[in-house]
């Protein structure tokens, strides 16, 4: 089972962001880039370069591949993902990432939290939810 624990300061919910920041309590918004990670590796493992073009191409977010990298490293050093060697027989051996269940916890936790958010903002910009 997920616990705060694993992704920072109790007092400000949990995080992954690139500054260590809370992600939900406070600041609705950050740490959506880990949401958008969990949500693409969900079904379907993937590589880093996969999950930057996925990125960029579902959810319109042009994150810089390094910040990609570390926040995928940062993921998986909090239980939320895993890594395994892909080697091929041509090109270099690349990590693949895969969810795990703690993962899908925080990613259903959070998406749970974003609706919430979502609906304000709609509301806020006069649109129905």
């Amino acid at each position: 089972m997920y616990h705060r624990r694993h992704m920072g300061n109790e007092e400000e919910g949990f995080d992954t962001g690139v500054h260590g920041r809370g992600f939900f309590r406070g600041q609705p918004l950050r740490g959506m880039l880990a949401i958008a990670v969990l949500g693409l590796i969900k079904d379907k493992p993937a590589h880093g370069a996969e999950i930057a073009q996925s990125l960029k191409d579902r959810f319109d977010i042009e994150a810089p591949r390094p910040v990609v990298y570390v926040l995928l490293r940062r993921l998986e050093g909090h239980g939320l993902m895993v890594s395994s060697w892909d080697i091929q027989e041509s090109g270099p051996a690349r990590r693949k990432y895969t969810i795990t269940e703690d993962g899908l916890e925080y990613l259903n936790q959070g998406l749970e939290r974003l609706k919430k958010v979502a609906k304000a903002i709609n509301q806020l910009i006069g649109e129905k939810a």
